[in-house]
C-alpha cells in the first residue's frame, strides 16, 4: 500500500493540473511593498494541483517554527 501510495502520488505531481504554480513558494519569495505584497521568483511555475504551493509554503513555516497565523 505504501509503494502505490507514492507511486500515485508521483504520477499527480508529474501530471499537468489545473492551475498555475509558483513552485518554490515559501516566505523567501513574498516581499510586502508599499502597493502591497507581492511574490517574485516564478522561474519553477508548472501547471498543477493548488495544494503543492501551499504544502510547500506550510512545510517551510513549520521548519522555520512559525505558527500557523
Amino acid at each position: 500500500p505504501f509503494r502505490r501510495a507514492i507511486e500515485e502520488t508521483g504520477r499527480r505531481y508529474l501530471t499537468d493540473g489545473p492551475c498555475l504554480l509558483h513552485g518554490d513558494y515559501f516566505p523567501g519569495s513574498w516581499l510586502r511593498t508599499e502597493r502591497g505584497p507581492r511574490v517574485i521568483d516564478p522561474e519553477f511555475c508548472f501547471e498543477g494541483d493548488p495544494e503543492f504551493d501551499v504544502g510547500v509554503a506550510a512545510a517551510h513555516c513549520a521548519l522555520a517554527g512559525q505558527g500557523a497565523a
